[in-house]
């Protein structure tokens, strides 16, 4: 794995909490808060939103959506990866003018969306663009050889226009 730059954050590990799941989320949670609820984020000058409802268990539905991950039959569960990063989306979006942030947009149905990958470590931040503002979508590693080649050849395909 290359080496993280300065301005990320170090992964909060589940071990630092004696494994104890509901400390952990909490205390990741905490960092959400801080980073999306307590605070404006901005990607571009321009605000980043989260999705608040539905809540659960009184936390953002964007909360959940960056530390789950889907399976075959669309149910959601933990995924530890994203958990580990929570603090890395802010960070990503503060320092968006890294020379290894690769930025594109597409379209995803009537949505147009901007993907912002964090090439070397394998990290993507996805936010739907509204009017005046950013929302925040999710945030994941990318784990597999086919979503990375996707990545790329959506990059590409932006370069050319």
């Amino acid at each position: 794995m290359p080496e993280s730059p300065s301005w990320l954050p170090e992964i909060i590990k589940l071990e630092d909490y004696g494994g104890d799941w509901g400390r952990f989320i909490e205390s990741i949670y905490q960092c959400f808060r801080t980073d999306f609820v307590d605070n404006t984020a901005f990607f571009q000058s321009l605000r980043v939103a989260i999705q608040r409802e539905p809540m659960l268990n009184g936390k953002e539905e964007t909360f959940w959506h960056i530390v789950t991950c889907e399976d075959e039959n669309k149910c959601r569960y933990p995924d530890l990866r994203r958990c580990e990063r929570i603090r890395w989306p802010k960070a990503i979006l503060d320092n968006f003018s890294d020379k290894h942030i690769k930025i594109w947009e597409t379209v995803r149905g009537r949505d147009k969306r901007t993907t912002i990958w964090f090439e070397p470590l394998d990290y993507v931040v996805i936010l739907s663009n509204k009017r005046n503002y950013y929302l925040l979508i999710t945030a994941y590693c990318v784990t597999n050889k086919s979503k990375r080649a996707k990545l790329k050849k959506e990059y590409e395909r932006s370069l050319k226009g």
